[in-house]
């Protein structure tokens, strides 16, 4: 049960970077199977559109091309995912870079891990009922932005979600950084990260709205 999270905007202070708002998205499959059916799905929406075999979709850069953004979402939403949003107003009160950059990841990571944890807990007892050998150990994939210390953050808040269980339980297992530019499935939470970004900034709703019965729980803090 493979999770994926992307960001939108930055991290920087809002004088210097222009961006009001940090964002994060994490975009939840229920097994490794519905991952990969995703992934042929959008596969086939790039040759149904004429595009790259290799393009990568961001919802940043296809402003000028709805059909895109179209193709993409209506081949993603015939199968099953769901996903979860936070979003950060920077003007907290901070006034240096790195520590506004650590309070935007802790912040967001952590309310998406709690939105999550029911999902996971769900899936958890559902496998503890079977008599499958393996552990129930989500494999959590974070877009490669190079922070490690964002990495560890994302390891330190979605490993700890366990523990309340049993000191022994970890609901998640591996948490690394993947290259978006091969993975469909990271390109997905940037397309979600876009759409829930976009209606949340009031500049247009179109796109949430193509996906909002997927939202675990959509929370915006202005």
């Amino acid at each position: 049960m493979p999770t994926f999270i992307d960001e939108s905007g930055d991290t920087g202070l809002c004088h210097e970077s222009g961006s009001s708002h940090f964002r994060l998205a994490a975009v939840w499959t229920p097994a490794h199977e519905s991952a990969e059916v995703i992934r042929r799905a959008i596969r086939d929406a790039r040759h149904a559109i004429g595009v790259r075999t290799d393009y990568e979709f961001k919802f940043a850069h296809t402003w000028s091309h709805p059909e895109r953004r179209e193709a993409f979402f209506e081949a993603a939403m015939n199968h099953e995912f769901m996903f979860a949003f936070a979003s950060l107003d920077k003007n907290c009160g901070f006034n240096c870079s790195r520590e506004l950059a650590r309070f935007c990841h802790w912040a967001t990571t952590t309310e998406l891990a709690a939105t999550l944890r029911p999902v996971y807990l769900r899936s958890y007892l559902a496998r503890r009922e079977t008599d499958q050998p393996k552990p129930f150990q989500e494999l959590v994939v974070v877009d490669d932005n190079r922070d490690k210390e964002f990495l560890k953050i994302v390891k330190t808040q979605f490993r700890g979600l366990g523990q309340s269980l049993d000191p022994k339980v970890s609901l998640v297992g591996k948490v690394k950084f993947g290259n978006s530019a091969p993975e469909e499935l990271t390109q997905l939470a940037d397309m979600v990260c876009g759409a829930c970004a976009a209606m949340a900034d009031g500049k247009e709703r179109k796109w949430y709205k193509l996906i909002a019965e997927r939202d675990l729980n959509l929370r915006v803090s202005r």
